[in-house]
């Protein structure tokens, strides 16, 4: 086994798990759907089980960062350390949105019963997530930002905006669990987006008539129910909703 090299890093595209001797540290490439996503992966054993713990994304965790932290925690396990000091430090604090996402996702990848979800993951968030905060820090994430995300879409694609708040959510609840965040959770709908946006399950499916079709249908109807005639088709034609509806 050899020590991996910044240049290898940077230019391999090839799919795989790569070892850093002496350092039980790895680079994990995967296919992704704009290119390779390449994680750094952090291997020990404890209880006699292997483990593994995300480290970061590179390029923005380089070489020698991860394996600078990959190299203090061996020393901490060595020295019998609370493991649970170090795993609530495997991941910076400070990490950015679009990192922490990405290992998340790639640890988790089994919960997916099939690929098609995780690249569906990956996907939603480059085109919705990732251009409004990929690049801003756990902590710096407010409701704001979620509602940025969302708002767009929001009216128009109800169904796909909320499941992309829940994926939101989701990746948020996972930062705060391990101490990279703070709550609450900005991406929360109980008691806190549902008071800024309207429910996901309101869908209007009727329109309004405007003042003068609201006027013209009163006294149509009226003149018909006196003298006990049927409103004609044409006039039930004629107090058809206008195309600038009010509500």
């Amino acid at each position: 086994m050899r020590r991996l090299t910044h240049q290898f890093v940077a230019n391999t595209t090839k799919p795989g798990r790569y070892f850093d001797a002496g350092s039980n540290l790895h680079l994990l490439v995967r296919s992704g759907p704009v290119g390779p996503n390449k994680y750094w992966i952090y291997r020990y054993t404890l209880e006699r089980k292997r483990q593994e713990r995300s480290l970061g994304v590179f390029p923005n965790v380089s070489l020698s960062e991860a394996r600078k932290l990959a190299i203090d925690r061996n020393a901490k396990i060595n020295n019998g350390v609370n493991f649970a000091d170090i795993s609530q430090n495997l991941v910076y604090v400070n990490q950015l949105f679009k990192d922490y996402s990405l290992a998340w996702i790639e640890i988790n990848k089994g919960l997916w019963s099939n690929t098609k979800h995780y690249r569906q993951w990956i996907s939603t968030l480059e085109s919705y997530v990732y251009p409004r905060i990929g690049n801003k820090t756990l902590g710096d994430i407010g409701t704001d930002d979620v509602i940025s995300i969302l708002k767009p879409n929001w009216s128009t694609k109800t169904e796909s905006a909320s499941r992309i708040r829940e994926r939101v959510e989701r990746i948020l609840s996972a930062a705060i669990a391990k101490g990279c965040r703070e709550g609450p959770n900005s991406a929360n709908w109980n008691r806190h987006l549902e008071f800024l946006l309207p429910s996901p399950s309101y869908r209007p499916n009727h329109e309004y008539l405007s003042t003068s079709g609201a006027i013209s249908f009163s006294v149509s109807l009226g003149a018909s129910l006196k003298s006990g005639k049927r409103l004609s088709e044409s006039a039930l034609k004629s107090l058809a909703p206008a195309k600038n509806a009010f509500m």
